[in-house]
């Protein structure tokens, strides 16, 4: 095999500092020979994603800009909903890489509830990245501990909405994206 890869899905609601140490860390610790960041064209687990799929994948890519082995991949944006399976089923498929994907301790907890989650363990290695939650689940999950940054995308859009600054909070390119475009106001 050709090294390793990791899938790393997401609303990207907006994306993140938050996203971005996680992704870059996972990297590292992990040896991926890249974090491949699939934002979600509408998740079935999630209905808060006002912001179209095509600005959201702007602006992952806009955060990740001039950062080596960290890609943006718009695969879900030609599906009505975003059934994972089809795109760990892609990647398979597309890519010689040994695949992996990364989830959060919040989404391992829920994971029975995913569409074929049993498949997804002959396919992918799951890594389960604990985040402000506890791992409950006893699935066969890869452990990681990341220190998350206290940033999530809710906060980022309750600032906006408020008026406040998040430039510390998100790539400058994004947040400049975001101003110009409105969002989330």
């Amino acid at each position: 095999m050709a090294g390793k890869i990791c899938l790393f899905g997401g609303s990207f609601n907006p994306f993140h500092n938050g996203h971005l140490h996680c992704a870059l860390a996972l990297k590292e610790m992990m040896c991926f020979k890249s974090i491949i960041l699939v934002p979600s064209f509408h998740p079935p687990h999630r209905n808060d994603c006002k912001v179209p799929f095509e600005e959201r994948l702007k602006m992952a890519r806009l955060a990740v800009s001039g950062i080596q082995g960290i890609k943006v991949s718009g695969i879900e944006g030609s599906r009505h909903i975003s059934f994972f399976m089809d795109t760990v089923l892609h990647f398979k498929k597309t890519r010689s890489e040994e695949l992996y994907m990364a989830i959060g301790t919040d989404q391992a907890n829920r994971f029975r509830t995913w569409d074929r989650w049993k498949d997804y363990f002959g396919l992918v290695k799951i890594i389960a990245v604990k985040k402000n939650e506890t791992l409950h689940e006893t699935l066969p999950f890869i452990q990681v501990d990341i220190r998350p940054l206290d940033i999530s995308s809710s906060f980022i859009r309750t600032r906006l909405a408020q008026g406040g600054d998040i430039s510390c909070y998100t790539r400058e390119a994004v947040a400049a994206y975001i101003r110009k475009r409105g969002f989330y106001v």
